[in-house]
């Protein structure tokens, strides 16, 4: 009798484009036909994707006297009431990561970026989505004055020295995100690797 091939039992993956940035893609696990129970397929239904989606941008004074960060409190009336952040937001279609930084920094501060540099890329799971999104982070020095003028997200904001915005930052990756442009830009500039992580 002739050999039977077995079924593979690796899981299928098929690379989406979301459309957000150049080259963004999601990553879907599928399962072979057959291969889900119908437990399974109820209580969670497709597998997780893998976007980049966000931008997380740390906004700075850097005055003589030290840093001074932006952050903002959350209103009632939005996701995470009076937690405290830094500017964040989605990239809408069509846009690459740096554009909107600069979209999201115009929205929630009116204020206007004098330099623009990347400094990390940070993952976290939405649950009710299933998605791992990928936020991009960025830091972004701004002229005096300062005048902050808030959008209808946010209720209050502080200019506050590094290690209190580190404190008063709700999220973890934020904080990890500020202490990394402190040290990348910890002399005002990126220094050997300005060629690499300046954008503006």
């Amino acid at each position: 009798a002739g050999a039977v091939a077995s079924r593979t039992t690796q899981p299928h993956v098929r690379m989406v484009a979301e459309g957000s940035s150049r080259g963004a893609l999601a990553i879907v696990s599928s399962p072979p036909p057959h291969s889900a129970s119908r437990h399974d397929i109820g209580s969670i239904g497709s597998m997780a994707e893998l976007r980049i989606g966000t931008v997380d941008v740390y906004v700075i004074r850097p005055l003589t006297e030290g840093w001074r960060v932006l952050v903002l409190q959350r209103a009632d009336d939005t996701r995470c009431p009076r937690t405290w952040e830094t500017v964040h937001g989605s990239i809408d279609i069509g846009e690459e990561p740096e554009q909107a930084a600069l979209r999201e920094v115009g929205e929630e501060t009116g204020l206007k970026v004098e330099r623009l540099y990347s400094i990390t890329v940070q993952p976290f799971y939405l649950p009710k989505s299933h998605v791992v999104q990928l936020g991009v982070g960025f830091a972004a020095f701004v002229r005096e004055p300062a005048g902050v003028v808030l959008g209808t997200e946010h209720q209050r904001h502080e200019w506050l020295p590094v290690d209190e915005a580190l404190g008063r930052f709700h999220w973890p990756r934020e904080r990890d995100g500020l202490r990394d442009a402190a040290k990348l830009l910890a002399g005002g500039d990126a220094g050997g690797a300005e060629d690499v992580l300046r954008v503006v």
